[in-house]
């Protein structure tokens, strides 16, 4: 008997712990410091998680449109990145956070139709392009974080079976 309530009230508890409580949800907002934008971060360390939290395709997008050399044609640089306009630019983006990939770094998006007003060197014509950006460099840091990688079912289930061996 007192293993069976062991096992119900572990099983209980690895349920709790799956349960989203209190997510944050994204936010609009606006680059502050455009210097602390990560232009080269590899989001494929992030591959899995985001591909969970995402989607495949959605995760593979922002992999592929998160990287410098395929941003649009006035930022797709550190020197052009540097100029007065594109600085400039950069600050006046309507961006939307995406998630917290860690506790200083935020990804976030920059969708063409909600920046209609700006110059078409500073947009990807039809595409979504993502930039990774250190927390104090944004005006509004409010993000859902990223999920850690699941568990496979047999992982938590092999959990439950050692707590219940141990006892």
């Amino acid at each position: 008997m007192k293993q069976c309530i062991t096992f119900l009230s572990t099983l209980l508890l690895l349920l709790c712990l799956h349960i989203p409580g209190n997510a944050q949800q994204s936010v609009v907002t606006q680059i502050s410091d455009p210097g602390k934008l990560y232009s080269t971060f590899n989001l494929k360390d992030y591959k899995a998680q985001l591909e969970q939290q995402f989607g495949v395709s959605k995760a593979a997008e922002m992999i592929r449109y998160g990287r410098e050399e395929t941003w649009p044609e006035g930022l797709n640089t550190f020197d052009k990145r540097m100029e007065d306009p594109s600085q400039e630019a950069l600050k006046k983006y309507k961006v939307r956070t995406v998630v917290a990939l860690n506790s200083n770094q935020i990804m976030i998006s920059v969708n063409p139709s909600e920046n209609s007003f700006m110059s078409s060197r500073y947009l990807l014509s039809g595409q979504t392009f993502y930039i990774v950006i250190g927390k104090e460099g944004l005006k509004n840091t409010t993000a859902p974080q990223l999920k850690e990688a699941a568990s496979t079912e047999s992982d938590a289930t092999n959990r439950v079976k050692q707590l219940l061996k141990s006892k």
